[in-house]
C-alpha cells in the first residue's frame, strides 16, 4: 500500500525502511499516563501503532538517523521548504499538531487522506459496486423465501 501511495520514491535506486511516524517506543503505559490519555483509550493507541496510517517509507539512512525521535522534533530539524514537501508527500493532515499527544486525531485524519488517495489511484468510487445480476436474483429469492417462511409461522 505504501508503495502505491508514494510513486515518487526511487525504489530501484534506494533502500527504504518502513518507519513508524510516531515512534513505536512511545506507546507505553507510562507515556500514556504522563500525557493524560484515558486508560480506556490505551488499547486503541497500541492497536493503531503498527497500522498503515502510522507508517511511512523512509530512506534507510534517514530512518536510522530518525530512530525514535518524536515526529515534531524530527521535522523541526528540517528547513521549512523541506518540511512542507515532506508533509505533503507523506499525506500528513494539515490541521493536526504533530506532537504525540495528538496521535489519534493524526491517525484518523491521515487514514481518511490515504483512503481518498487510494481511491484515486485505483479509480474507485465511494459508491458500493453494483452486485452482479446473479447475486441480486439470489438475494431477492432468499428475501422472498424468508417472507413466506415468516407468514407460515
Amino acid at each position: 500500500i505504501l508503495t502505491l501511495l508514494c510513486p515518487h520514491l526511487r525504489y530501484s535506486e534506494v533502500a527504504f525502511h518502513q518507519d513508524h511516524i510516531h515512534p513505536f517506543s512511545g506507546f507505553d503505559d507510562i507515556r500514556f499516563a504522563e500525557m493524560g490519555v484515558p486508560e480506556v483509550e490505551w488499547p486503541e493507541w497500541r492497536d493503531s501503532r503498527d497500522r498503515v496510517p502510522n507508517l511511512q517509507l523512509l530512506e534507510g539512512l534517514r530512518n536510522i538517523s530518525k530512530n525514535a525521535s518524536p515526529l515534531h522534533k524530527w521535522l523541526g530539524d528540517m528547513s521549512p521548504a523541506e518540511r512542507r514537501t515532506f508533509i505533503a508527500n507523506n499525506y500528513f493532515p494539515e490541521e493536526v499538531g504533530l506532537e504525540f499527544k495528538n496521535f489519534l486525531r493524526f491517525y484518523r485524519q491521515r487514514k481518511e487522506l490515504l483512503r481518498g488517495e487510494l481511491r484515486k489511484i485505483l479509480a474507485m468510487s465511494e459508491q458500493p459496486w453494483p452486485l452482479p445480476q446473479r447475486t441480486r436474483q439470489r438475494t431477492s429469492r432468499k428475501r422472498n423465501y424468508d417472507q413466506v417462511a415468516r407468514r407460515q409461522r
